[in-house]
């Protein structure tokens, strides 16, 4: 009975054996084809660029795009203006620039270009024509800082280990007489009320000029091109009753009813206005 028995368990377990077998066999090449697929999957995400990207690698990917595009953005607007910083040769068109570039830095040889295309008379505004050659000669001038705020404009010149050598400050009302020193305008000096009583007709103001020191008065028509341009026609001057950091505006009106606009120093003007006061009830323009 007993090896009965025991022949009938061996022949019942052997096609469990054999199918428990096939499905341990199942299962482990079931897991190992979803590892498989699973890591040909992860392959082709990160190294196809033609697949679709999903999840944590979409992210980081859109990440990297956004970073490069931000950056390359940045480079193009620096670009832009170190290309308009380098063009800028005149006063005026760095007082424009800055309007809307708080900061900008400049060599020191086109700071010097802007400096010498300033007239004469305001080049000491910005800095004193003794310190210019002073920087001039010890080549001490390593980059000059403009910094721009809405009532101002500062001017830092540094040496090379950026310690300052010179810095000022322009008032709004000093930028707007520079930039405007020069400009055509289409006025009647008789009927601005700051000229009022200042104002002469063009035969008394060559006469007060005939009888200035020469010296003056060939500073005087160097400083003023109107003077000697043969296509206007002045027909009088006028002085304004306010000064700007010693300057007066002065009005030089011609036949067409256009008027050039320059800043003289107070003592250029002084004979003038005396004598515009002095005839100004009997001589009415």
């Amino acid at each position: 009975m007993s090896e009965l028995t025991q022949d009938y368990r061996k022949l019942v377990r052997t096609p469990w054996l054999w199918l428990g077998a096939l499905a341990l066999l199942f299962v482990i090449g079931e897991l190992g084809f979803n590892i498989v697929e699973a890591a040909i999957g992860r392959y082709l995400v990160w190294h196809n660029p033609g697949r679709e990207k999903i999840g944590r690698s979409w992210q980081e990917d859109q990440n990297r795009l956004l970073a490069n595009t931000n950056l390359e953005r940045i480079t193009q607007v620096r670009r832009e203006q170190l290309s308009l910083i380098a063009g800028i040769s005149k006063f005026e068109e760095l007082v424009n620039f800055t309007a809307s570039n708080a900061r900008t830095e400049l060599p020191p040889e086109q700071f010097g270009l802007i400096y010498r295309e300033l007239p004469a008379l305001f080049r000491p505004l910005l800095v004193p024509t003794g310190s210019m050659v002073s920087f001039n000669r010890e080549r001490s001038v390593a980059q000059v800082t403009v910094n721009r705020y809405p009532d101002r404009l500062d001017l830092f010149l540094l040496d090379a280990n950026r310690e300052v050598l010179y810095q000022t400050s322009l008032p709004a009302d000093q930028l707007e007489m520079i930039v405007n020193h020069g400009k055509e305008r289409q006025m009647d000096v008789r009927q601005v009320a700051r000229f009022a009583g200042r104002v002469l007709s063009a035969a008394d103001f060559f006469e007060v000029l005939d009888r200035k020191f020469y010296d003056e008065r060939a500073e005087m028509i160097k400083e003023l091109p109107v003077l000697t341009d043969p296509s206007t026609h002045l027909a009088r001057v006028g002085f304004a009753n306010r000064s700007t950091a010693g300057f007066v505006e002065t009005a030089f009106a011609l036949d067409d009813g256009r008027a050039l606009i320059y800043y003289l120093p107070e003592e250029w003007t002084m004979d003038f206005i005396a004598r515009a006061g002095a005839h100004a009830s009997q001589n009415p323009l």
